[in-house]
């Protein structure tokens, strides 16, 4: 009898290489993946959930038409299969109720025989409670999790530039807003963007609700610096049961933010605020010299 693939839940961290793993996944001739990284299955609760999901998923699909015709030719198959897999998903949401059962076989739906991993790779689901996270250790008959950390000043930096267009003001430049809605960060301000990019970048919440609520589950948490090792990348193939790809493509910059420069005051704040997140990150091995010398900066 085949055996049932391994499913991957990636819980997270925003901005620490989620989507460098899901290619690298995708890549990878044991997996099977479709062409969603991030389904946002388990905050399904209710049918305001299901209204807003099946809003936005017929969003994604009306953009991925209107692209579809500027892509060059090389392009155009994987858009076209983002397209069909949204619209599939699209179908299930509609239903109003996606059963486990019905995630599963979407995910698994067109895997070739002797496939040994499906994946979803939704970093909001570290938000997720006790509930919810029992779930995904149930949703399928070998779930394994991984949760990437990457050094706390580089992920907020890049989280808040990725955010600062939906809070820049007419005739303000990207820098401020930027710069701005970091010091919101910082301060703690109330507004849904500061809050959402505090909340996904709190490892220390995130782990210590893993350790309560995922316990005894299979779980694989990493530095993103590590990870973008050969040594690294080894690691988690043989954790997710693959064979290491001798040769994984780890200089590729996937969602790139733009280059900005964080002041050094701003730094130098940022890292004080932060220390939390460092001392969480220290009981999963030696911090790597990214990690070390941020630390050493702020807190010699």
């Amino acid at each position: 009898m085949e055996r049932e693939p391994v499913h991957l839940i990636g819980l997270g961290a925003t901005k620490s290489g989620t989507s460098w793993l899901w290619q690298h996944l995708f890549d990878h001739p044991e997996c099977h993946l479709r062409t969603i990284k991030e389904y946002n299955y388990f905050f399904l609760r209710g049918d305001t959930d299901y209204e807003v999901a099946t809003r936005e998923t017929r969003a994604a699909i009306a953009a991925q038409q209107a692209r579809l015709a500027a892509l060059p030719e090389a392009e155009r198959a994987f858009a076209e299969a983002r397209r069909a897999d949204l619209e599939g998903w699209l179908a299930l949401l509609e239903t109003g109720r996606v059963t486990d059962a019905d995630y599963r076989a979407f995910l698994r739906d067109g895997a070739p025989a002797g496939t040994r991993l499906t994946a979803d790779i939704t970093p909001a689901y570290a938000l997720l409670g006790r509930n919810k996270l029992g779930q995904m250790t149930r949703c399928a008959g070998d779930v394994r999790f991984v949760y990437l950390m990457r050094e706390p000043v580089a992920r907020l930096w890049s989280h808040v530039r990725m955010a600062a267009p939906n809070v820049q003001a007419p005739g303000e430049s990207l820098a401020a807003a930027a710069e701005r809605l970091l010091a919101d960060v910082i301060a703690g301000a109330e507004h849904a963007e500061a809050r959402w990019i505090a909340e996904r970048g709190a490892y220390a919440a995130h782990l210590a609700r893993f350790r309560e609520h995922l316990a005894g589950a299979t779980l694989l948490v990493m530095f993103t610096e590590d990870l973008l090792t050969p040594e690294g990348a080894a690691r988690l193939d043989r954790f997710l049961g693959l064979t290491p790809d001798p040769a994984p493509a780890l200089g590729q910059k996937i969602h790139a933010g733009l280059p900005l420069d964080l002041p050094e005051g701003l730094a130098a704040r940022a890292r004080d605020w932060l220390r939390p997140q460092y001392d969480a990150a220290r009981r999963f091995g030696a911090l790597p010299p990214a990690w070390q010398e941020t630390q050493e900066r702020a807190f010699a």
